[in-house]
C-alpha cells in the first residue's frame, strides 16, 4: 500500500478515488506545503496540481523528506489497477445494464441426485454452469472439453468448494465413439450442450469448423441422447442465431432446427436457450477495451451506431438452470434483456473506471464492422417475437416446425463439404439450411 499525502484544493474527487483503490491510502490532504513535514516517515508519495501555489515550497519539502513529487494537470484523476471482477462489478453499477431476476434455491431443484454431463465445461459460461450445477446436489457431474487447461480449471474450482462427485474428461464433441464410450460408462439423465464454436470473424474465416462442432457436435449429442435416454437435453444457443448474418450463427440456428425435429420424434425434454453477448467471457470486448487502454491508449470501436444486450456468466448460468426446469419440447427461452448498450457508451463506461480520461489519456477511432457482424442483434425474430409469451425475467417461443426443403439431404451435403473444407459449398448449403441467413 503506498501512503500518499496530497496537497492542493479542489482535490476532492482525486481522495474519493485514491480511497477506493487497493495501491493507495491516502494519509493526509494538506493546503499549505509547509504542514508536509509533520508527516516525515508517514508517507511515500506527494501528489500536487502542477498549478498548485507555493510549488518550489513543495518540491523543497519532498526533497528534505527524501519523498518522490509528482505533480498532475489540473483535474487529473489517477489511473487505477483494476482487476477483472471489480471491474465488472463496477460496469454492472453503472446503470447501463438491466436487473436481472435473483437465482433461488429451487430453480435447479431437478438436478439433485440426477447424473449430469456438460459439454464445453472449460469455457466460460461451461465451467460457470458446472459450479451452478453442483450446488444443487447432483449424483455424479461429468466434464467434457476439448481444452485440457479449461476442464483442469473448473475441476479444481470445484475440488476448492469441496465437490468430488465429478469427472473431468478431455474429448472433442466431433468424436462420436469417444463420445459414446463416455455415455456408455456414466449414463448421464441430463445433458447441457454447450461445446461450440463461437467467435465470429474466425468462423467466417475457417466455416468448416463452426459445421463440424456446431452441427455435427449436436447431432452426435443428441444420438447419444436418444441412445441412452436421457431425460433433459439443453442446447446453449446464441443471439447471432436470431436471422443470422454470419457463420457462427447460422450454425447454431441449423442446429437449433435439427433439435426441434429430434424432439418431435423423441420421448424426453428439450430446450434452447438464447442469450446475448456474455459481459465477463473470455476475449469478450470489456477485456479487449482494457486491454487497449493499458497498452496504447487507443480505443477501437466499429461505429457509433454499434449496440448489443449483454449478460454475466452467472447471471447466464442461472438463466440456463430456470429455463431448463420447465422446457417440454425444443421451446426457445430468451431472457429479458432490457435496452442495448451502445458499445462507444460502454468503452467509455470502463475508461472511466479505469481512470482514464478522453481526449488525455486515450482516444476513440471508428472503424467499420467486421465480417458477419450486424449492427444490433436481436434475440428472436421477428415472427418468434410475435408468437414470444413473456414470463417471469424471459421470453419463451414454441419452436419452428416449418422445416426448409430437403433439410436432411443438405445436412448431409454440408457435412462432407465441411470434411473436404469446400467453403464456397458450405455457405450456399448453409443458406439453403436457414432461408434467413443472409450474407
Amino acid at each position: 500500500m503506498i501512503r500518499v499525502a496530497i496537497v492542493g484544493e479542489g482535490s476532492e474527487e482525486l481522495v474519493k478515488q485514491l480511497e477506493k483503490s487497493d495501491v493507495y491510502k491516502v494519509v493526509c490532504v494538506l493546503r499549505n506545503p509547509d504542514e508536509l513535514a509533520r508527516y516525515a516517515g508517514q508517507i511515500d508519495l506527494v501528489l500536487a496540481y502542477s498549478d498548485v501555489g507555493h510549488a518550489c515550497n513543495v518540491h523543497k519539502f519532498c526533497d528534505q523528506l527524501s519523498v518522490p513529487l509528482q505533480l498532475l494537470p489540473e483535474g487529473c484523476i489517477i489511473k487505477r489497477e483494476v482487476g477483472d471482477d471489480e471491474l465488472i462489478k463496477r460496469l454492472m453499477e453503472t446503470g447501463l445494464f438491466p436487473k436481472r431476476p435473483p437465482s433461488t434455491p429451487g430453480d435447479g431443484d431437478y438436478l439433485k441426485g440426477k447424473g449430469v454431463m456438460i459439454t464445453g465445461a472449460g469455457g466460460s459460461i461451461g465451467s460457470d454452469l458446472a459450479i451452478k450445477v453442483a450446488s444443487f446436489g447432483p449424483e455424479h457431474l461429468v466434464l467434457l472439453d476439448n481444452s485440457e487447461n479449461g476442464v483442469y480449471e473448473v475441476d479444481l474450482d470445484l475440488s476448492i468448494d469441496g465437490f468430488a462427485n465429478k469427472t473431468a474428461i478431455v474429448t472433442d464433441i466431433r468424436d462420436l465413439s469417444r463420445l459414446s464410450s463416455i455415455m456408455d460408462t456414466y449414463h448421464p439423465q441430463t445433458m447441457f450442450h454447450v461445446a461450440a464454436r463461437k467467435h465470429v470473424p474466425l468462423m467466417e474465416k475457417f466455416p468448416e469448423e463452426a459445421v463440424t462442432t456446431n452441427i455435427g457436435g449436436t447431432m452426435n449429442a443428441l444420438a447419444m441422447a436418444k441412445k441412452h435416454g436421457v431425460e433433459l437435453f439443453t442446447f446453449i444457443s446464441t443471439d447471432k442465431a436470431a436471422d443470422p448474418a454470419n457463420v457462427m450463427g447460422a450454425t447454431k440456428r441449423v442446429a437449433e432446427r435439427i433439435i426441434v425435429r429430434h424432439a418431435r420424434d423423441n420421448p424426453g425434454r428439450y430446450c434452447i436457450v438464447r442469450f446475448e453477448n456474455v459481459l465477463d467471457s473470455n476475449g469478450n470486448v470489456v477485456y479487449t477495451f482494457k486491454r487497449q487502454l493499458l497498452r496504447s491508449g487507443q480505443l477501437t470501436v466499429t461505429s457509433p451506431q454499434m449496440n448489443r444486450y449483454f449478460i454475466t456468466r452467472d447471471e447466464a448460468s442461472s438463466f440456463i438452470v430456470r429455463a431448463s426446469k420447465i422446457a417440454q419440447k425444443a421451446e426457445v427461452y430468451v431472457p429479458d434483456a432490457g435496452k442495448p448498450v451502445f458499445i462507444v457508451d460502454l468503452a467509455k463506461a470502463i475508461a472511466k473506471i479505469l481512470g482514464y480520461r478522453e481526449g488525455v489519456d486515450y482516444k476513440i477511432t471508428f472503424t467499420k464492422p467486421r465480417e458477419g457482424e450486424k449492427m444490433s442483434e436481436e434475440l428472436l425474430t421477428e415472427a418468434e417475437q410475435k408468437r414470444a409469451q413473456k414470463l417471469d425475467g424471459m421470453f419463451m417461443c414454441q419452436p419452428d416446425t416449418n422445416d426448409p426443403e430437403d433439410f436432411e439431404e443438405n445436412i448431409k451435403l454440408v457435412m462432407e463439404a465441411a470434411a473436404r473444407v469446400d467453403r464456397p459449398s458450405i455457405i450456399k448449403l448453409l443458406q439453403k439450411l436457414e432461408p434467413t441467413y443472409k450474407i
